[in-house]
């Protein structure tokens, strides 16, 4: 019955962030105005700026009402979402904005912890994995087809399809069980921020969410300067296949060797792949850059849920909302960084925070004891 319920929890999000992610992509053009920056920064900001209280928030919600349910009830404002981006409102997407943020937080928090209590020390890497592959595979998948009739039938019907696909995904979540959330005395996000563990993984979690935020914000305009804005397709996409292939890959091969030697490499590539983006002016060097840091992402993606499971077993869904908290400041960052500073220092500054995690995560390791090897 487990099994089941997590093959149904993977289908949710792949349905669910295929809608909404797909729905994002045209964002820009269904908002086509000379102002249309200055919304996206304003929307954007509101998203990761209420995210961050929202997360030591949502636990208790997610206590409150059980995991099928919170994972349920938050997976519809997705849906509402899409159709605010159809009515073309400013208000309405930037109070879909703040709703997404609350939503988002109870949703990955029950994500995450649904899927650590549900799995084993021996598959959780797998399931993990495999679930933020698919989820990247089914907006890629979206994205590729929509393309072919967006410009024959028009937003509206496009959008009106992501709409039923995103409430495909909610429905999915209703055949899932639901299971026990947290131990009676878990501590409150707020307390167990205190931990030195948390303190010790916070940078893994930041630095890897730093690579994201730059990917969206400054490594485009690079490539389009370097190459012409005709590669950002060409370059950019390397990004997402990695993801897709590495999560699953990674996380799978972690329940079998540990995932200590795995957040090594990690980190490790990401330092390298910062390195070759900031000083390469050729394609191919270049691109290794970006599958080096889209290697160093999705390592992660496979790595994250089951080191906060060994790591907080007795409090996972307050784990999961704080990493939610610094997975924004990691992707904040370096969007609000680009409105004052150039590539080259958002870069240098992402080698410095892959630094910090390589020797905060090494020194986790050698207090805590927690890779698993079978």
């Amino acid at each position: 019955m487990k099994n089941k319920s997590i093959i149904f929890l993977i289908i949710a999000f792949f349905l669910m962030f295929a809608g909404f992610d797909s729905s994002q992509q045209y964002l820009s053009s269904i908002f086509y105005t000379k102002n249309f920056e200055m919304i996206s920064f304003i929307a954007l900001s509101i998203l990761y700026i209420t995210s961050i209280p929202a997360n030591f928030i949502a636990p208790f919600f997610c206590r409150k009402f059980g995991l099928k349910k919170s994972l349920f009830f938050s997976s519809l404002a997705y849906p509402v979402f899409i159709i605010s981006i159809v009515l073309r409102s400013e208000i309405m997407l930037y109070i879909s904005s703040v709703i997404i943020a609350f939503a988002g937080s109870m949703l990955w928090i029950s994500h995450g912890t649904y899927l650590t209590r549900s799995t084993t020390n021996k598959n959780r890497g797998f399931y993990s994995g495999l679930s933020f592959s698919f989820l990247v595979i089914g907006s890629a998948i979206t994205i590729f087809f929509m393309s072919f009739f967006v410009e024959k039938v028009g937003y509206n019907v496009i959008y009106f399809i992501l709409f039923l696909i995103a409430c495909l995904g909610s429905i999915s979540l209703l055949f899932i069980s639901d299971i026990d959330t947290v131990e009676k005395h878990a501590l409150h996000p707020i307390k167990l921020i205190k931990k030195k563990s948390m303190l010790l993984f916070a940078p893994f979690i930041f630095s890897s969410y730093f690579i994201v935020g730059s990917i969206i914000s400054r490594i485009p305009i690079r490539i389009t300067d370097l190459f012409g804005l005709g590669y950002v397709g060409k370059i950019a996409p390397i990004f997402g296949v990695t993801i897709c292939i590495f999560s699953f890959l990674v996380g799978k091969l972690s329940d079998k060797y540990g995932f200590n030697r795995f957040a090594y490499i990690s980190v490790l590539s990401s330092i390298a792949g910062f390195f070759l983006i900031l000083v390469s002016h050729s394609v191919l060097m270049f691109s290794i850059g970006i599958f080096l840091i889209g290697l160093a992402h999705s390592s992660f993606l496979g790595l994250n849920y089951p080191i906060l499971h060994s790591l907080f077993e007795k409090e996972v869904d307050s784990a999961m909302a704080l990493k939610g908290v610094f997975c924004c400041m990691g992707i904040a960052t370096p969007l609000v960084l680009s409105m004052f500073v150039g590539f080259q220092v958002i870069v240098i500054t992402g080698i410095v925070f892959s630094a910090i995690s390589l020797l905060s995560i090494k020194y986790l390791f050698s207090i805590e004891k927690i890779n698993h090897k079978y």
